[in-house]
C-alpha cells in the first residue's frame, strides 16, 4: 500500500479538543485518552478524509522548521500508530460524507 496517496481520517467515535496547540483525544469505547504534541495535533486536524497524507506532509513542511525527511517519517509513523490504536483509518478516496 502506498500510504502517501491515501486519505487519513479520524475515527468518528473519537472526541477531541485542542488546548494550547496540543490535542487531547478520547476513544470512549476503549477508555483511552491520548495527548498529542503540536505537530501530531496538526496532523490530527488535517486528517479529515479530504487530504492525502502527502498533502498533509507538505503542509507540515511549510508550517514547521524541521527537516523534510524527519517530517515525512514521523508523520507516517504517527498515522500508522493512530490506525493501529483505532483512532484513524486510511481511505482510498476522499470522504464524500456531508459531516
Amino acid at each position: 500500500m502506498e500510504i502517501f496517496n491515501h486519505y487519513p481520517q479520524k475515527n468518528p467515535d473519537t472526541a477531541s479538543r485542542t488546548i494550547d496547540s496540543e490535542a487531547v483525544i478520547v476513544l470512549p469505547e476503549k477508555s483511552q485518552v491520548h495527548t498529542l504534541n503540536p505537530v501530531a495535533t496538526r496532523i490530527w486536524e488535517l486528517a479529515d478524509g479530504q487530504h492525502k497524507l502527502s498533502e498533509i506532509i507538505s503542509t507540515l513542511e511549510n508550517e514547521f522548521d524541521c527537516p523534510s525527511d524527519r517530517i515525512k517519517s514521523d508523520s507516517v509513523e504517527f498515522v500508522v500508530t493512530m490506525i493501529e490504536q483505532g483512532l484513524m483509518r486510511l481511505a482510498d478516496q476522499p470522504d464524500q460524507s456531508d459531516g
